[in-house]
């Protein structure tokens, strides 16, 4: 062709690419929320793409303002193979869910702004990639959904790989490492990366020599023969929160590797079932010594890996395993120097077994039997001691002028109020501690869960029923209203309080004087009257719940469920550190205050522990010098 022929086809070209010039130049008359030096700056500014090139509708349009409504820009049209693998992708596919639920090339890439993927300044940079997936893969994106996406941004923020990526390390791995850019699919899908049989390939890609060394073990070798229960990469590492075994709530630290991962496996009653008792060999790791010590924090207490290693797991008939029997010993020695074939022989799973170390199981049962025949002859040698304290105690105060402290009412509505409190407190714990060794004896012994809760019912009634009784009696009985009166509280116990806890200490010489009831026997009143009253309310709640909720708002059942629940070990806690002591373990009163049982108290000890009472009834009988003494019985004329 002659030179001549292309200066019209030169002057042609040349004036196309003026009009793609105007015409983008009268774009922006317009359109003046596009920035232009934004636009130039952008990777298609920077190629020299006119607007007609994106938003290919408007090419060859003279007449303006144009149509309202137009064709959405085709990045398909020159990025085809990019267009077909987004195609293929989980957020195509997401599209069905409605407008808005996937993603579009904008939504990533930018409008007018677009960079490439190696300016730092790009939502595609390494860097910011996380940010730019947590717009819909964290705690504000994708919330309307019928099914709960995973928080990954928050996850994958906390992770050993985005504190390396911070730390400016851009071979760490981000999210398109993983899971891949326009053509990412979901987890379910057999052609995706981090569907479960491509995550050790996955992985692999930045940890070779840790995935060889996995595939090489019984787990990677049980993996590539289809084992689905076979732990991969993420089971034990996770999947966005990839923690550091330097990180003490990852996974993988020191104590929580053997308790929260190895033992999950081999201890699990449906592995059991599987593939046989052997591999809930783990269980015997708990009690060891090595177990043991793990669970209070040692640093150098041995766990599951120290033994069979992290990823190179073998088993033991594998001659390259670290526990087979040539290699067993120097394991042992990297803890142990100077270990010995029969140093490493002394603990394995097997002999630590105690069904399968016969040896250590005999005498394991020698001394259970031994504890029971000697623990339980000295209970009985040591019962039937205080026993004899109890007769002589109780022929000593028969004996001695007394004084009645408690009327019969009053003691059958003690000894009730015994019984149904242990009865509550045993039938109450035993649905929350069922699984406690006390409470699975009284299982075999019958108390199922049917008998638990009625029996429970059953303690609460006459719980309640004795409550009644106890009130009837004070509003309706003069003794009653007496012992009320004695019982309330006053300025006065505040005062002798400080009083008592002054000469316990040596820093008062007298005693305080007490009336009928010192402040620790009023106070503990008062408290049986508050938490009866808070049982009781909170109890028939939780039996009647429906009716509850008739009445109360739903949060009714949970708040009476927790109160109820503290309130039973704030009473029982009471009872055992504060009521016993003063009734048993108080060396006035050891082995046991008797008047629960015979109301009385010995004049003695009345003018000792209550002298203005006892100065009061002494004075109503007239007792004195020459006043009559106790007759047979030890009780005075007038009792």
């Amino acid at each position: 062709m002659k030179f001549s022929r292309l200066l019209p086809l030169a002057a042609l070209w040349i004036a196309g690419c003026g009009l793609a010039l105007a015409d983008t130049a009268t774009c922006l008359q317009c359109h003046d929320t596009v920035d232009p030096k934004q636009y130039e700056a952008s990777v298609h500014g920077q190629a020299g793409m006119a607007c007609v090139d994106c938003h290919t509708s408007l090419q060859g349009v003279t007449e303006f303002p144009h149509a309202e409504k137009l064709r959405p820009a085709d990045c398909g049209s020159c990025h085809e193979e990019v267009t077909t693998d987004y195609a293929r992708s989980i957020h195509a596919q997401t599209s069905a869910l409605g407008k808005g639920a996937a993603p579009t090339c904008a939504s990533c890439h930018g409008v007018h702004d677009m960079l490439p993927a190696s300016d730092p300044k790009s939502p595609t940079h390494k860097s910011n990639e996380s940010q730019l997936c947590g717009k819909c893969h964290g705690m504000n994106g994708l919330k309307d959904r019928e099914v709960l996406l995973p928080y990954v941004f928050e996850s994958y923020s906390r992770s050993v790989h985005a504190k390396r990526i911070g730390q400016g390390n851009m071979q760490a791995a981000s999210c398109a490492d993983c899971h891949g850019t326009h053509d990412l699919r979901g987890s379910a899908d057999t052609e995706s990366s981090i569907h479960r049989w491509k995550i050790p390939e996955t992985c692999g890609r930045c940890h070779p020599k840790v995935n060889e060394e996995y595939l090489a073990g019984i787990h990677g070798k049980a993996f590539k023969l289809g084992i689905s229960d076979s732990p991969t990469c993420t089971n034990c590492h996770g999947e966005h929160e990839i923690l550091g075994r330097d990180a003490a709530d990852s996974a993988t630290f020191n104590r929580q590797i053997s308790f929260q991962l190895c033992l999950d496996c081999h201890t699990s009653p449906k592995i059991l079932r599987k593939y046989g008792s052997r591999m809930g060999a783990a269980a015997e790791f708990v009690d060891s010594y090595h177990g043991l010590s793990l669970k209070l924090n040692s640093p150098r207490a041995a766990t599951c890996v120290s033994c069979h290693k992290s990823h190179e797991i073998r088993p033991k008939r594998d001659p390259a395993s670290t526990v087979a029997a040539g290699n067993v010993t120097g394991t042992c020695a990297r803890c142990h120097p100077g270990a010995t074939p029969e140093f490493a022989r002394s603990y394995t799973h097997a002999t630590a077994n105690l069904h399968e170390n016969r040896l250590a199981g005999f005498f394991q049962t020698f001394y259970v039997l031994m504890i029971l025949a000697v623990i339980g002859s000295m209970v009985v040698h040591n019962v039937l001691i205080l026993y004899y304290f109890f007769r002589r105690k109780h022929h000593h105060e028969s004996r001695a002028p007394r004084l009645t402290r408690f009327h019969a009412q009053e003691i059958w509505m003690h000894i009730l109020l015994t019984i149904t409190f242990i009865g509550l407190a045993v039938t109450g714990f035993a649905l929350k501690f069922s699984d406690s060794f006390f409470f699975e004896w009284l299982r075999a012994l019958g108390m199922t869960e049917p008998v638990r809760s009625v029996l429970h019912r059953i303690f609460a009634v006459g719980l309640l029923a004795t409550g009644i009784w106890h009130l009837a009696y004070l509003a309706f009985s003069v003794k009653g209203r007496a012992q009320l009166k004695a019982l309330w509280l006053r300025w006065e116990d505040l005062r002798l309080t400080v009083v008592n806890l002054r000469y316990h200490l040596g820093l008062a010489k007298e005693r305080p004087l007490f009336r009928r009831y010192d402040y620790s026997e009023k106070a503990e009143y008062w408290a049986l009257v508050w938490g009866t009253a808070v049982m009781a309310v909170t109890g028939f709640v939780l039996w009647f719940p429906v009716e509850a909720t008739g009445i109360f708002p739903f949060w009714i059942i949970r708040v009476s469920e927790v109160i109820h629940y503290y309130e039973a070990i704030l009473a029982t806690l009471a009872i055992l550190v504060w009521h016993f002591f003063f009734v048993i373990m108080h060396p006035e009163e050891y082995p046991m205050n008797l008047s629960w049982l015979h109301g009385k108290i010995t004049v003695e000890l009345a003018e000792e522990k209550y002298p203005l009472w006892a100065q009061e009834e002494l004075a109503k009988i007239g007792t004195g010098p020459a006043a009559p003494g106790p007759d047979e019985s030890g009780e005075h004329p007038a009792q």
